[in-house]
């Protein structure tokens, strides 16, 4: 199952978004969904940040109240392993 995805912007680059109703309504994240991905893969927020870019993401932050996080192309093996350990929570948090 899918628990991100690329979402097109009108300027046609890319932003990483959560896909909300597949986590079920028993998440109820007290905070920003921003941070989940760095959590599922184990970084803290400037290390993701950082891995981000590593794998072809644009992050700017000056001028910004929070960093903003785009894509040019979409990163296929990015998104797979986020949505891989996305997958492993959700089954550890159902049995």
């Amino acid at each position: 199952m899918n628990y991100f995805y690329y979402r097109e912007n009108p300027d046609g680059i890319y932003s990483l978004s959560p896909l909300y109703k597949e986590f079920g309504e028993d998440w109820k994240i007290m905070g920003s969904w921003s941070v989940l991905p760095a959590r599922l893969l184990g970084l803290s927020w400037p290390d993701y940040l950082r891995y981000c870019m590593k794998c072809g993401a644009e992050v700017k932050g000056k001028n910004h109240r929070y960093p903003i996080i785009h894509w040019k192309e979409k990163n296929k093996d990015f998104l797979d392993e986020l949505n891989k350990r996305a997958n492993c929570l959700i089954k550890v948090g159902k049995n």
